[in-house]
């Protein structure tokens, strides 16, 4: 199974950065294998375009807490790194989409209304 991570970007980390970590990581590539997909793109501003990153998890049942746990871990990059969550949704031709988002902020970035 497939997923693509939609990153906000006041807790993003460059796309390459976050594959590299990832592959690093034992613990991380036991449960799935990361790549960038440059066919989906994602948009921080007008002009900005970015290729988004992929993790092609491995033919086991795995637990959503830890692999959702993982990634926060390869996404945090300083002891200040906000508190995060991740939601998951299902498309309806199967494939699937985790938004990773600070607790604080919208997945724009900006503070949520109260």
């Amino acid at each position: 199974m497939q997923y693509t991570l939609v990153v906000a970007k006041d807790v993003a980390i460059p796309v390459q950065d976050f594959v590299t970590q990832w592959n690093a990581d034992p613990a991380c590539y036991a449960m799935a294998y990361a790549s960038i997909d440059d066919s989906i793109k994602s948009v921080y501003s007008p002009d900005v375009r970015t290729a988004l990153p992929t993790l092609d998890v491995q033919p086991v049942e795995i637990d959503q807490a830890t692999f959702h746990a993982l990634i926060k871990r390869t996404l945090q990059t300083s002891p200040l790194y906000p508190p995060t969550e991740i939601v998951e949704l299902a498309k309806p031709n199967g494939t699937r989409v985790l938004v990773v988002k600070s607790t604080a902020t919208g997945i724009s970035g900006y503070p949520l209304m109260p």
